[in-house]
């Protein structure tokens, strides 16, 4: 992964794509000089500046974003994001103790042994010190903190099914584990509300069956802008 970092245009522009193409490019030109020659094909410098580019663009991620693409087991982007909210930045991460990291909602006993491990290896270590050093983001900015919302809403786990005027699905899941909620894709007895849009199938289905609370549109939007769950 830091190889990617060390790159350089004019490098990676000249690095082989592991294909060969002809040397006469034109197809009839070629037949007719019956040079069918091949060389290596090379990344080349339109391709290497978009690379460039996107790399580039990976240092402005936030700290959640960085943690999640670390690859710890068990730790999904919304534990990442729990994560990052609660330590701030990946020095007390490591540092925390598997009983600190399984106060953290929505990371068990098994889960924070995990994490643990993973920042008692030496190797883990040397690869965030590198990625650190190129320019990553490892803490929390003041303006993430700043925008960070009490968190009314841990304990609870919405599923949001069918389709939502207002915002696509993925910003209503981001907004409401701002406040601390859990979303998930799945209806389960566990699940605490389940926000049903126009074309809900069978995730509604399955929260009648389990007798669990249905949101409409309106009170999700309630929930996003103050962080409490509207009184039935």
């Amino acid at each position: 992964v830091l190889g990617y970092y060390k790159l350089d245009r004019s490098t990676l522009a000249a690095v082989p794509t592991g294909e060969q193409r002809f040397v006469v490019k034109d197809k009839n030109k070629r037949e007719k000089a019956q040079d069918f020659r091949k060389e290596p094909s090379l990344v080349g410098p339109t391709v290497a500046a978009k690379v460039i580019a996107q790399i580039e663009a990976s240092k402005a991620q936030p700290f959640s974003h960085v943690l999640f693409g670390l690859g710890i087991r068990e730790v999904g982007s919304q534990t990442a994001e729990l994560l990052a909210g609660h330590f701030k930045d990946i020095d007390a991460l490591a540092k925390a103790t598997p009983t600190e990291l399984a106060a953290v909602d929505g990371v068990g006993p098994v889960m924070a042994d995990q994490i643990a491990d993973f920042f008692r290896t030496q190797q883990n270590l040397d690869l965030i010190a590198g990625l650190a050093a190129a320019g990553l983001n490892f803490s929390q900015s003041a303006a993430e903190q700043a925008a960070q919302k009490p968190q009314t809403l841990v304990g609870l786990t919405f599923v949001l099914t069918g389709s939502l005027a207002a915002m696509p699905r993925t910003e209503a899941e981001a907004a409401l584990r701002r406040w601390g909620a859990k979303t998930s894709g799945s209806v389960s007895a566990k699940t605490s509300y389940v926000v049903a849009g126009p074309g809900a199938g069978s995730k509604l289905a399955r929260a009648k069956q389990l007798d669990i609370p249905v949101l409409d549109e309106a009170a999700l939007l309630h929930i996003v802008a103050t962080g409490e769950v509207p009184a039935e």
